[in-house]
């Protein structure tokens, strides 16, 4: 399945949340929406999804507007994971997933259902606590379950929110090998997470959103190539102070990673950064060029550009 956001914006309560969005998603793309708390990613899903609607422009997902009755058809095809839409607190686990099951497949024999749905506990983990009430499930266990259930009716599109939230390295682990099952499969996944360094291992595109708007999409390698080439990474005692110090150049900019480790960025590729480290009289340990991480990417794209 695709996704076709145009000129989409949102406003609540008066405050604008999402401002002329234009974006797409193409057929097999696991896409990873990248922003801080408040850039509009979580509301952006759930436009997408039909929860909310937008105060203009128009979404599209497999060619059909999310406005249309036709939709509903779409969403049988659609396996999603959001924080608040829940389970049922009085169901165990099994109960929990047969009676999605039971929606999806109304018609379905009863083997079919139990290898469904026993063999997505097995996957996540949970087959051993099958018959135990959700009551008694941590958070990351019922987290495991809502991604069991957004894939029990094979889906072409997956659209997670927020999907790392509360698990366990175990959990991480499995979400992991489920997210690259199904990159593997061809399905369309939209993933919204903070987890930069589990986004940088399973997503093909990105996209980066700030105020509300979509300011970087492409390929990882497209977005690294534009961003990181010019990036160098600069350790040693009292790093911070030195550049504080250091006379301001129009072509070198920093930003400090760890107490001892800065990010130095230089944007004219005819600037040796050599040279003003020298003229400076900086002290450091350790040069070299910036490693290609997402977090680095995300310090260049989200928090220094304006």
């Amino acid at each position: 399945m695709d996704i076709k956001i145009c000129d989409v914006s949102k406003t609540l309560e008066n405050r604008p949340i999402l401002s002329n969005i234009n974006f797409e998603i193409g057929n097999g793309q696991v896409v990873g929406l990248i922003g801080p708390n408040g850039a509009g990613k979580t509301t952006l899903v759930r436009l997408i999804m039909n929860l909310y609607k937008p105060t203009n422009g128009e979404i599209y997902v497999n060619k059909v507007n999310v406005r249309d009755k036709r939709f509903e058809e779409v969403k049988r095809e659609i396996g999603f994971l959001f924080d608040h839409i829940g389970l049922f607190k009085e169901l165990n686990a099994w109960e929990n997933l047969e009676f999605f099951d039971r929606i999806y497949y109304p018609g379905s024999k009863s083997h079919e259902r139990r290898e469904r749905i026993g063999g997505l506990l097995k996957e996540l983990g949970l087959y051993e606590r099958k018959d135990s009430k959700i009551t008694f499930f941590s958070r990351g266990m019922r987290q495991r379950l809502v991604l069991a259930r957004s894939m029990l009716n094979n889906p072409k599109l997956i659209i997670l929110d927020e999907p790392s939230r509360g698990l366990d390295l175990e959990g991480q682990l499995l979400l992991r090998d489920f997210l690259l099952k199904c990159k593997k499969n061809g399905s369309t996944v939209l993933l919204n997470s903070h987890d930069l360094s589990e986004l940088q291992k399973v997503c093909s595109h990105l996209a980066f959103i700030k105020g509300g708007r979509i300011i970087r999409t492409g390929t990882y390698n497209e977005i690294r190539e534009a961003y990181v080439q010019n990036s160098y990474v600069l350790v040693g005692d009292g790093m911070e102070l030195q550049l504080a110090k250091a006379a301001p150049h129009s072509s070198i900019s920093w930003t400090m990673k760890s107490e001892r480790e800065a990010i130095i960025t230089v944007n004219d590729p005819e600037t040796d950064i050599l040279d003003w480290l020298s003229e400076n009289r900086i002290r450091y340990e350790a040069f070299g060029k910036s490693h290609d991480e997402l977090e680095e990417l995300y310090q260049e794209i989200i928090i220094n550009e304006v």
